[in-house]
Formats: C-alpha cells, structure tokens, sequence
C-alpha cells in the first residue's frame, strides 16, 4: 500500500516538475495581463533597437481556443517575411519560425507538447544561429538546428508584436501574462530558477519586460529599463490578477548564463 501511494506521489509531482498540474499553475502577479480576442488584437513592441542573433523569449499564456493556430509574439508582418514567431498549434504543438531577413533558419522549429484550453503555461525560446531551445513549465521540451547565419527577432524591417505571428490570421486567443525578451540564450540553469518569478534587480541581457499591470490605458511599461513600452492595439482588454507576485530574491541573483547549441509561406 505504501509503494503504491508513493508510486501515485510521484507521478503526480512528475506531472509538470514542480508539484503542480498545468490547472494549478498561475504565473507571477496571479494571472494579471492582457486579453486577446483573436481578431486583429495585438500589443506593438516598442523601441527600435535590433533584436538578433542570440535571444530568449519567454512568455505566461493562457489560450482559449485549441482549434486554431495562436501567435503569441512576431516580427513576420507583411511586406517583410523572414522574421521571427512563436505560436502555439492547435492543442498539440508549440512552433517557432526563424528567419534571418532573407530566408529561413528553422522552419518550422517546433516541438510536440499537448496543452489545454484555459490553463496557464509558461513557454520560454532561446535561439542562436545554429540552433534553437524550448522550455515549457520551466523544463526542457526539445531542440533542434538552425542553418547559420543571424536570426531576426527584431529590426527596422520587422516590427515586433505580441498577440500575433505577423503570418496571416495567426492571432492569439486568451490572456498572455509575463513577457521577458533577452538578447541572450538563457540556460536551462537560469530558466528552472527565474520561470516563476519577477526578477528585482537589473540584467545587462535583459532587453524587455512587460508585467501588465497598469489594469487600464493603452500603454504597458517595460520594467527593464530600457524603455522599450509597448502600445495596445485593436480593443486589447486588461485582466486583473488575484495574488501577490512570487519575487526574484536579490540575495540570490539571477546569473545569467548562455547556451551555445519563402515570402508569403506558411512554415
């Protein structure tokens, strides 16, 4: 009897690696964010500094919607293509495209993982210019290769959204909470440390980091310092959260560490 109810523990603690279901997850400030409707609702990025070559994006989302193809952040807005986006599949897989400006690195770059309709995960991408890494619920979820050369998250050419792919009608539909860019790949060291958390001191790497909670306008302010605010657009809806936000103890510190690993096409 023993053996089986610690069998039965720890299958439900291997569930998502830290003790919890995905029902049970809340990202840091209880869920507070932003709502899209799938209809042209996006948050446009700011800042006009180039994003490239190596960088991580990491992102609480909470989709609505299992039946079609949800963007969560992009830089493939027409007429320019060959640019970046994540974006979660139909119930069953999160995608990454990676461009460098004139053609594609990895596309489709994706890995298998089944996700539900009205649970919050947190899903993080690092990229390099020959390979690429995704996190999921603060673990390891696959990998893969890049042909070399300079990925674009970011350039004159490719505005940045959130809430989109840039491709199509590839719109996010549900509340995406915590969104942290770095321009550089984070390390599985430093993803199972800082998913859950608000960082409390500054990151040279760290390049932005919208936590929506201003609850109301049109304006989310970017909490790295760098100033990149993002402006919401289209009828974009505040949600409040509903508990206090787990913080980054500054006694331990985040280090940061790095990991080295068709125009107009669907990927």
């Amino acid at each position: 009897m023993k053996k089986a109810i610690f069998t039965l523990i720890g299958l439900l603690l291997a569930v998502t690696g830290y003790g919890q279901t995905s029902e049970s997850l809340q990202p840091p400030g209880g869920g507070a964010g932003l709502y899209f409707d799938g209809d042209a609702t996006r948050l446009a990025v700011g800042g006009t500094g180039a994003i490239g070559g190596t960088f991580t994006v990491e992102a609480w989302v909470k989709p609505d919607d299992l039946r079609i193809k949800s963007g969560i952040l992009g830089s493939r807005t027409s007429p320019n293509e060959y640019g970046f986006d994540l974006k979660l599949n139909e119930g069953s897989e999160i995608q990454g495209d990676i461009g460098d400006g004139s053609e594609w690195a990895a596309c489709p770059a994706a890995v298998d993982y089944n996700y539900t309709a009205g649970s919050w995960i947190y899903v993080a991408y690092a990229v390099t210019p020959t390979n690429y890494t995704v996190y999921v619920n603060g673990k390891k979820a696959g990998s893969g290769q890049c042909n070399a050369g300079n990925p674009i998250l970011r350039d004159a050419n490719h505005q940045l959204f959130i809430g989109c792919s840039g491709f199509g009608n590839e719109f996010f539909r549900g509340e995406i909470a915590r969104l942290r860019i770095w321009n550089t790949a984070l390390s599985p060291h430093s993803i199972s440390v800082a998913w859950k958390k608000d960082l409390t001191v500054s990151h040279s790497d760290l390049v932005v980091d919208y936590r929506f909670e201003e609850g109301s306008g049109s304006v989310v302010h970017d909490s790295s310092g760098n100033g990149n605010d993002g402006t919401l657009m289209n009828g974009v809806t505040w949600v409040q959260g509903d508990s206090a936000t787990p913080m980054m103890p500054a006694a331990d510190g985040l280090t940061v560490r790095s990991e080295e690993r068709r125009v107009g096409k669907e990927c």
